[in-house]
């Protein structure tokens, strides 16, 4: 196959739609539009809609089920944990995302599992952590730190007690 045969049947093999916009289609069949017209709304393969519509498939993470490593149930818990550290700003790492994976399942998970728990779970993203600048590194030293409170104290809360005084930025209380 040529170079730019195989791009365009890569593309057509590609999947177009969402199991979101499968269930809106099957809504919509459903409703009595016919399959192809909807097939043709929704960029989903007339063959793949009908067989839907039937029964004789299900979604592939549920037609899967059985082959995965964790249950949709341990999948979700994953997914609202890994969310929850990235929200108080502790992102984990793969290693971590893998080591929890192992720990639920009891036994191993491959090494290539948590990209492809990525790839089902698209709110999910890796980021890449960065280094301290040095100048922030430099600036924030116990002298510094010490003389900026104290100045703080002089200019904004004369007779305010120290330990009143908190540490707010945008990652929240500190």
């Amino acid at each position: 196959m040529a170079r730019g045969q195989a791009e365009e049947h890569k593309q057509h093999v590609q999947k177009l739609w969402t199991e979101q916009d499968m269930a809106v289609a099957l809504a919509d069949i459903r409703s009595g539009t016919p399959v192809r017209k909807v097939a043709l709304k929704w960029k989903i393969p007339p063959q793949t809609l009908s067989d839907r519509s039937k029964g004789k498939t299900k979604p592939r993470q549920q037609a899967h089920g059985t082959q995965q490593r964790l249950s949709l149930d341990q999948e979700a818990v994953l997914v609202v944990w890994i969310q929850l550290w990235a929200d108080t700003a502790h992102p984990i790492s793969i290693s971590q995302i893998q080591r929890i994976a192992r720990d639920l399942v009891g036994g191993k998970v491959g090494k290539n599992w948590v990209y492809r728990f990525l790839q089902w779970h698209p709110q999910l993203k890796l980021g890449k952590p960065s280094g301290l600048d040095p100048k922030q590194a430099q600036a924030f030293n116990e002298a510094i730190v010490r003389k900026h409170y104290e100045e703080l104290k002089k200019a904004l809360y004369p007779g305010l007690n120290p330990s009143n005084l908190y540490n707010m930025d945008e990652k929240g209380c500190q």
